[in-house]
Formats: C-alpha cells, sequence, structure tokens
C-alpha cells in the first residue's frame, strides 16, 4: 500500500494533476488543449469526489472507463481525437413543434410560426379588451336623452309660468338689477358656448354591425349592440380652430374608461387588419427555414454553407411585394423596430435556435420621432414607403448567385460551431409555393473539416397546391 503526501500549495497540485492528466489522454491517442488542461485541472481538486469508489474494490478497466467518461463530459468542448474532423448537418426547422427534418411538406406564409405567433398575439389582445368593456354596462345614450328632454320640458315650463312684468309680487327694483347683470353674463357665457360644439361618443350602428362581425369572425362570439353604450360621454370642441383649445371629454369616470378600452379596441382590430392585409398580398408564398447542426464532438468555425435550389423554384424578393393604397398608409406599422415585417421574417443569422434572448443592434430607426406641428401631426412618423421595402429586403434577402447551369445558389457563413450546437443560417427563404416537389442540395466547407461534407434535403409541395 502506497501513501502520497499531498502539498499544502494549491499552485503545485494543480500542477502535478495537469501533467498526470496531459499523460493519461495522450496515452489515449487524444490531445487537449493547455486551455483545457488548466481548466479540468482545477476542476478536478474540487470535484475529486465525483470518481471515489466509495471504498469498493472496482476492476481497473470499469474505473478506466468512469474517468474518460468524465474527462470527455466535462472537457467544455476542448476535448477531440488527434485525427477527428467536423461533422455538421443542414436541416429543415419547423418552430411550432420546434423540430428538425431532412424531410418536410412546405410551409405556406399563414402557417408560418412567425405570422401565427404574431396574429395570436393580436387576438389575445382584442379578446381581453372585449372581456374588459363587456365588464361595464351603460345605456345607450338615446335613452338619457329622452329623459334629459323631459327634465327640461318641466324646467321651462316652470320658467315660462313666472310672472316677468313689472310690480311683481317678491321683486324690487334692485332685484331686477341683479337679474339684468346677470342675464348679460349669462349672455357672455352663451357667446362662448357657442364657439364649442358637443358630440356624442358612442358609435353610429353602422359602425357597431361591422365590428360584430368582425369580431365573431375573430373570435367566434356574438356581441350585441349595448356591447358599445356609452351613456352621456361627449366630445366638446372647438368650432373655430385658431381658438387651439384642447377637446375635453364629458362624462362619469365609468363611461371614460369604458371609451378608453373601445379606443384600444379600435386600434388593436386596425394592428390586426394590417396584418391581415399584409399577408394576404403574399398568401401564394411559402417559408423555409433552414439550421446547421454539429453532430460531433469537434468544435468547427470559418463555416460556409452552400444551398444549391433547382432553377425551377422562383424565389420572392422585396420588389416583388406590391404596396397598395391601404398600406401605403400605415408604413411605420409595418416598418418599425418589432413591427409586423420583423415580428415575422427576423431571423438573426449565426445565432443559436435555442437562445430566445433579443439583442438590439444600432439602428437608424430610433432616431425617427413624431413631428408635430399645428393643426399637422405624422401618424407614421417619418416613415415611408422607402423603409417599408428597405426593412423587408433586410428581413428575407439572400446572397443568391446563378454560376450553376441546374441551381441558384444560395450562400451562408457561419463564425463558430461547437459541438452539438444548433444555428440558424439566416433569413428565412421565401419562395413562391412550389409546383413539384424538389431536393435541395447543400456543401459545408471548413477549418476543421475534409470538405467532403453534403447532404440532400426533400422538400414536398403542399396537396392544397396540386
Amino acid at each position: 500500500m502506497f501513501v502520497w503526501g499531498i502539498p499544502i500549495e494549491q499552485g503545485t497540485l494543480e500542477s502535478i494533476v495537469r501533467d498526470s492528466l496531459h499523460k493519461y489522454i495522450s496515452g489515449k491517442g487524444c490531445i487537449l488543449s493547455h486551455e483545457g488542461l488548466d481548466l479540468m485541472a482545477k476542476g478536478i481538486i474540487y470535484t475529486f469526489m465525483a470518481l471515489s469508489t466509495d471504498g469498493k474494490s472496482i476492476l481497473k478497466q470499469e474505473f478506466d472507463e468512469k474517468i474518460f467518461k468524465w474527462v470527455e463530459l466535462n472537457s467544455g468542448g476542448f476535448f477531440k481525437t488527434k485525427d477527428a474532423k467536423a461533422e455538421h448537418e443542414i436541416m429543415f426547422y419547423d418552430k411550432c413543434k420546434h423540430s428538425f427534418y431532412n424531410m418536410m411538406e412546405e410551409v405556406n406564409i399563414s402557417e408560418f410560426e412567425g405570422y401565427k405567433s404574431l396574429r395570436d398575439d393580436y387576438i389575445h389582445r382584442i379578446s381581453e379588451l372585449v372581456r374588459n368593456i363587456n365588464k361595464i354596462q351603460l345605456n345607450s345614450h338615446s335613452l338619457e336623452v329622452m329623459k334629459k328632454e323631459k327634465e327640461d320640458s318641466k324646467d321651462d315650463e316652470i320658467y315660462l309660468n313666472t310672472p316677468q312684468s313689472n310690480g311683481l309680487t317678491g321683486f324690487s327694483s334692485d332685484s331686477f338689477k341683479i337679474f339684468d347683470s346677470q342675464m348679460k353674463n349669462l349672455n357672455s357665457l352663451r357667446l362662448w358656448a357657442n364657439n364649442r360644439k358637443e358630440s356624442y361618443l358612442e358609435k353610429e350602428d353602422y359602425e357597431k354591425e361591422e365590428l360584430i362581425l368582425e369580431l365573431k369572425e375573430i373570435l367566434g362570439i356574438e356581441i350585441k349592440k349595448s356591447f358599445f353604450n356609452l351613456g352621456e360621454l361627449k366630445r366638446e370642441t372647438d368650432i373655430y380652430y385658431f381658438q387651439n383649445n384642447e377637446d375635453k371629454i364629458i362624462g362619469t369616470t365609468k363611461e371614460k374608461v369604458k371609451y378608453e378600452y373601445i379606443e384600444k379596441l379600435d386600434e388593436a382590430m386596425n394592428d390586426y387588419r394590417v396584418l391581415k392585409h399584409f399577408i394576404s398580398k403574399i398568401s401564394n408564398c411559402s417559408i423555409i427555414s433552414l439550421i446547421i447542426k454539429n453532430i460531433n464532438s469537434v468544435s468547427d468555425d470559418n463555416i460556409t454553407i452552400k444551398i444549391y435550389m433547382p432553377r425551377s423554384v422562383e424565389i420572392f424578393k422585396s420588389s416583388n411585394y406590391e404596396l397598395d393604397e391601404i398600406l401605403q398608409l400605415v408604413p411605420k406599422r409595418l416598418a418599425e423596430i418589432d413591427g409586423v415585417i420583423e415580428k415575422i421574417f427576423k431571423v438573426k443569422s449565426d445565432s443559436l435556435v435555442m437562445k430566445e434572448k433579443k439583442e438590439r443592434e444600432y439602428d437608424y430607426r430610433i432616431l425617427k420621432k413624431p413631428f408635430h406641428i399645428p393643426l399637422y401631426s405624422d401618424y407614421n412618423e417619418g416613415y415611408t414607403n422607402k423603409d417599408f421595402y428597405e426593412i423587408l429586403e433586410n428581413n428575407i434577402k439572400q446572397n443568391v448567385y446563378n454560376d450553376d447551369d441546374e441551381y441558384q445558389v444560395i450562400e451562408y457563413k457561419i463564425n463558430k460551431l461547437n459541438p452539438s450546437e444548433i444555428k440558424a443560417l439566416g433569413n428565412n427563404i421565401v419562395i413562391y409555393s412550389l409546383k413539384e416537389d424538389i431536393e435541395i442540395k447543400y456543401g459545408i466547407t471548413s477549418s476543421n473539416s475534409d470538405g467532403s461534407i453534403s447532404g440532400i434535403l426533400q422538400l414536398k409541395k403542399l396537396i392544397e397546391n396540386t
């Protein structure tokens, strides 16, 4: 039995462990970088008990396997055989199912996760607003007006039946002077009031009917016209714009809260309409999402991927999108940061597929601010049709070249890929719906591969496109 004297100084102990680890790995025909050896030497001191046999005798082979497995699991990606080469695979990515395939059916834009997620967010927002509005029950202003008119008619009756001539009982000359002064003030007040216009804020019947139909289609629920009742809520507005007085909302707190909810519902409905209209213009397009997966334990860098797409496939370009008169009114909603385009299409190239964290980069759009002058408000805050096409291009463009007679080649670059890591290649490929099943070939070159990595993906057309 041998007893080892363990040095007290930690650096010396780490050096002994590092040297022993290096000899052990070399004896297995493998290599480990100095950085890897140093990290493991420090770690092995604190994890020594993980290799303990708990005082039991075990076979040398069994103990050797236990140590080797521990080294492999704790090498942090530095461990590899001396002659190992990188191996990678390109696959389709279905984000809805979070699955990867070598063969799959094309995904129409209406079924693409980016669009469906945004659509569902809008529907959820609409549903919440409907729920909040429905909690506040009010009468329609027409019922309130009838009651008020009856009350006003009684007041007029009392006023008309009051004696108005001189020498009336109960009135003195002084009281008439006071009354005359009050009437002058009242006339001045009426002159000011005549420059203010009051209007009820409850929607017209035709507006209610249109929204009821839309909400039934979106949420599948029946809504009554009374859902929109706002009681006596009014807006008071200057007749003469040059007075530059702000509009005033007149009503109870309950009425005002419900009105704010209805305003937000209108905004949410408009967002939903814009999204649906935007997608309807490219409903004949499909989306291809591609990832690269490192399928062995060798890290790799400077990776170039070439996707060989058959020439029969037509790739959609931003210039193909027809921006009609409806969408020209709302370029901000489409092109702003985290707007419709980015929420549907944005993919950061060379990004981990599992990683959900959003990293904000400098973007010229953060400089766009609302521009207001009297009588004018730029709803789009400086966004134009040019911004729309630029942002769409940034999110769907591909590096395509056509030096092959049979294929159009799309090229991607990945800086580094660690063992078992999965990364998005870059922008999703937007294509016009397939007319037939296709094969997509790919080739990969990198620092640690032998240049022979290649493969084939099979994309099936949708049955409905037959």
